[in-house]
């Protein structure tokens, strides 16, 4: 729940799959690893896990959701309080953020408002604040899972304008406050990770790249069990939906 993703399968499902055929701690892959509902899940059963994703975005997510046991949930929640006052204090104020839209996004009308821009320009402001690497790139992804939700786009289910499907674009929304409440979610989450997990080794890694340079990266036989939903013919452009995540981040 924390990225939407338009292939995203049941962890149910990987969950069943472990449970059927992994009587013993192995290693896992998923050679299209997506936002890591495979990986997430194996590390939860105790697995070592192995995936390989070839988009930036979905494998930043990917590695954030496994890492995620490693922020201490205090300083997780003192940064969100930060953010608030970060926020709170320059919003009231001239305040030029130093941040700006990427170069070289274009689309066909303005992504975002004038007063929506400014809100998200503040956030990144502060992101760029935060030293815990791990706290960083997780504020960057709750960015990016919510980014569309504020914008003058929407997922139909392919990326295209609001007033195509309808829709009047948004010219103000709460963006800070929508931010703090994914945090929230995935505060609950991530103490009941550690809880879960407590005591337990941690060996996952998330492959930037096609799985087609396997060799690189894997010894023979060092795999016990493949899970994955593999690319298919479903005419959804994964680089096109992505693109505000991947100029943004």
């Amino acid at each position: 729940r924390w990225v939407p993703w338009i292939a995203g399968f049941s962890s149910d499902f990987v969950s069943n799959a472990l449970n059927n055929y992994m009587h013993e701690k192995g290693t896992v892959l998923d050679p299209f690893a997506g936002v890591g509902t495979t990986l997430v899940e194996a590390t939860l059963q105790g697995h070592d896990t192995i995936g390989f994703e070839i988009n930036p975005y979905a494998a930043l997510a990917c590695q954030t959701k496994l890492y995620a046991y490693l922020i201490d949930p205090r300083m997780l929640q003192s940064q969100i309080l930060q953010l608030q006052t970060f926020y709170d204090a320059n919003i009231a104020s001239n305040y030029m953020p130093k941040n700006s839209a990427p170069k070289g996004f274009k689309t066909r009308s303005d992504f975002y408002s004038s007063s929506v821009l400014h809100k998200v320009l503040i956030f990144h402001d502060f992101v760029d604040t935060i030293e815990n690497p791990n706290i960083k790139n997780l504020f960057k992804v709750v960015f990016a899972a919510t980014m569309v939700r504020y914008s003058n786009y929407s997922y139909e289910p392919s990326l295209g304008r609001r007033v195509s499907s309808g829709k009047e674009e948004i010219q103000d929304f709460p963006v800070i406050q929508t931010i703090r409440n994914k945090l929230a979610v995935i505060l609950e989450d991530i103490i009941w990770f550690q809880a879960h997990i407590a005591n337990q080794s941690v060996n996952a890694q998330v492959i930037n790249t096609s799985f087609f340079q396997y060799e690189t990266y894997l010894a023979p036989e060092s795999i016990d069990m493949i899970i994955t939903s593999p690319p298919y013919l479903n005419n959804y452009h994964y680089n096109r939906n992505t693109r505000p995540q991947l100029y943004w981040l």
